[in-house]
């Protein structure tokens, strides 16, 4: 990627530095309220969108509105969609919600609220989340059945079934440490047999020769 060194004037907000690369480099919008789907295909920008706030089948619904809007004359579409996914993987479920449930404790519900209170933020929108309260506000319980928290071969059966439902889901971002209260060690081990025994399931590596 080439820049050149000089203000680049966008709706008179100066922009340094400016790409020079033809075509631009592709952009990402992230993309979590129902409007943003669509605005991000009519710039033709590409999107980044979580589970955490467009549950399935509202997902499906999301980037099936997005292929379906058109760019604006003159842009040019990129189609790349990427969807986030709070992961982690341990050798058995009991040891992987173990582990992960210390990112959502029963604390964290009253905490969420009164947070997204503070910033004015309402956690009921609809267009927002997945239902009647943001993710901020979620328990375990909740957040199990929508995060991938699972041991390996769960792990790839629900990944492939996402890329079933997903098809025009162009990389799956797994986010392995939501609320940060795993210790680093725990979140490489996890990050080390999701690259041993998960990824090798999903993707085929041709032969040597």
């Amino acid at each position: 990627m080439h820049f050149q060194g000089k203000y680049w004037q966008a709706d008179n907000l100066p922009i340094l530095p400016q790409p020079v690369q033809q075509p631009h480099p592709p952009l990402l919008l992230a993309a979590n309220s129902n409007d943003t789907f669509p605005y991000a295909a009519r710039l033709g920008l590409g999107a980044v969108c979580t589970t955490l706030s467009q549950l399935l089948p509202r997902l499906i619904d999301r980037l099936a509105e997005y292929a379906a809007a058109k760019p604006a004359q003159g842009t040019t579409l990129s189609p790349r969609v990427y969807v986030m996914v709070s992961f982690f993987v341990a050798k058995t479920q009991a040891k992987t919600h173990a582990m992960a449930r210390e990112n959502w404790r029963d604390t964290d519900t009253a905490n969420g609220i009164a947070f997204m209170k503070s910033l004015g933020i309402d956690a009921a929108r609809p267009d927002f989340t997945t239902g009647a309260v943001g993710w901020m506000t979620w328990d375990f319980a909740k957040a199990k059945e929508i995060c991938l928290y699972d041991e390996p071969a769960a792990c790839v059966e629900r990944l492939q079934c996402l890329q079933e439902q997903l098809p025009s889901m162009s990389q799956c971002i797994l986010e392995f440490h939501r609320r940060g209260r795993i210790p680093s060690v725990r979140v490489w081990e996890s990050m080390r047999l999701c690259a041993e025994r998960v990824m090798p399931k999903l993707y085929h590596v041709p032969a040597a020769g």
